[in-house]
């Protein structure tokens, strides 16, 4: 699907706003939408090496921390591909806007480094190439079942097969939690994702944690959780829920009575127990996570990508649990889908897949997990990456990592869940969410009305294509 003027103009409205809700509940049924066909999967063949110096941007994280993994083993790239020129520019704010703008204008960067949907959304726009040829060229059957079948899974276009993104990293969701404050509020908590907490014991754990008057300066929150994100799928997932029909991205599911359950749990505890906060009480954080360092939150739902931010800021003992599960007898949380994408119109493809390979590889997966502690994408890599953090930072020696490496090798991560229209989707839903979660203007009825209306364009969408 090529971007034309008025979908990069919603595109441009949407894509600075993080990741992108997957889901809701069934309208009318779809109308007959003729199928087409698979794409055929063209063999690619190595580019002859060129006179002169392949020149290549690479963009990716900036930040104090993260470029330092570059710094350290970009240079073993360099001097096996002598051939290639690499910029490496940290993203400005707003990056997709400014990337979205650059592929239009036909420039860009020839690699950059996404989360959650972002692949999804510039793959609608036409801006992203098919590295499933590469692949099937280069990578053999047994390495391929290092990776995460997850996060594979999510960047394949059902439609064609088509392979978005190559994998970076994995995170898994956790509760962090600050030590000082569960021990004074005598509050256990479960080691092992077989013991994880239920809703009600999840509730019970925040009120507890929840400390001061309502309304006051010094209160103290139980805990806290993104309201509009991909960190809600295991919620979902775990009472039976989607966001959307798993064999059909334009039926949106929110307004399902599974969904519906779940949704008014969250409510409660926002708005009726107070135990998690509101923006008007996030003393002008822009960011939940910045109230945990503050001790403003006595626990948060977070992940892996947490950990160099909380072991840099918080000047406490703090350790995770497994996170709280609704109803299923089998543990669940989330596996994000952090990876590479190669820019459509580069003109250089093999070499921006040499640096893939690398930047997926044993080698770079180490270091990052040395320099921002990431969970790394290759299953092989889990163990020694609880070692390299040990290693890297003693106070990793009080915390319950096993947490993560039973959760990766009992396979329990489940990725976000996308609409057939990542950028309608939110479009429609973020600002429903926000005034049921954010600004308690309106009921979980509100939803299940908005996904009917999300259905609905969705499909209409789809024909048109």
């Amino acid at each position: 699907m090529k971007l034309n003027r008025r979908d990069f103009l919603r595109l441009s409205a949407t894509v600075a706003t993080g990741a992108v809700l997957a889901s809701c509940q069934p309208a009318a049924p779809a109308p007959a939408v003729e199928e087409k066909p698979a794409a055929k999967v063209e063999e690619v063949k190595k580019e002859e090496k060129p006179a002169e110096k392949i020149k290549l941007r690479y963009m990716d994280w900036g930040g104090e921390r993260y470029p330092k993994s570059w710094q350290e083993v970009g240079p073993q790239f360099l001097e096996d591909h002598p051939e290639i020129e690499i910029s490496y520019e940290p993203r400005p704010d707003l990056w997709r806007e400014v990337i979205t703008a650059e592929y239009v204008a036909g420039t860009g960067p020839d690699l950059f480094g996404h989360c959650c949907d972002h692949a999804k959304v510039f793959w609608e726009a036409g801006q992203i190439k098919d590295i499933k040829p590469y692949v099937d060229r280069d990578i053999s059957a047994e390495e391929l079942k290092d990776f995460f079948e997850s996060q594979l899974t999510f960047w394949t276009d059902k439609g064609t097969g088509a392979l978005m993104a190559w994998p970076k990293y994995q995170g898994n969701l956790c509760i962090i939690y600050n030590e000082e404050m569960v021990k004074e509020a005598g509050v256990t908590v479960p080691e092992k994702w077989t013991d994880a907490w239920g809703p009600e014991e999840y509730r019970e754990f925040l009120q507890k944690l929840t400390v001061g008057e309502y309304g006051s300066p010094d209160r103290v929150f139980g805990g806290g959780r993104s309201v509009w994100s991909d960190r809600n799928t295991p919620c979902f997932n775990s009472n039976g829920a989607h966001f959307v029909n798993p064999e059909d991205d334009t039926d949106c599911w929110l307004g399902k009575p599974e969904a519906m359950e779940v949704q008014e749990f969250w409510r409660v505890l926002r708005m009726d127990d107070h135990t998690m906060p509101m923006p008007a009480d996030m003393a002008g954080e822009k960011v939940m996570r910045n109230l945990f360092p503050i001790r403003r939150l006595a626990s948060e739902e977070e992940g892996v990508w947490a950990f160099n931010d909380t072991m840099d800021r918080s000047e406490f003992k703090w350790n995770i649990c497994p996170l709280w599960s609704f109803k299923v007898d089998w543990p669940m949380t989330l596996s994000t889908t952090d990876g590479w994408s190669m820019w459509s119109g580069t003109k250089h493809p093999d070499a921006v897949w040499e640096l893939i390979k690398f930047l997926a590889s044993p080698t770079f997966e180490a270091s990052i997990a040395k320099t921002t502690f990431l969970q790394p994408a290759r299953k092989s890599m889990v163990p020694k990456w609880i070692e390299i953090l040990r290693e890297a930072d003693e106070r990793f020696n009080d915390i319950n990592l096993e947490v993560i490496l039973e959760s990766a090798e009992g396979g329990y991560g489940v990725p976000m869940e996308l609409y057939y229209s990542q950028s309608l989707g939110e479009e429609i839903m973020k600002p429903v969410y926000e005034q049921v979660f954010e600004l308690g203007t309106a009921g979980v009825d509100a939803i299940a009305k908005a996904c009917d209306e999300l259905t609905e364009k969705l499909r209409a969408e789809k024909a048109r294509a």
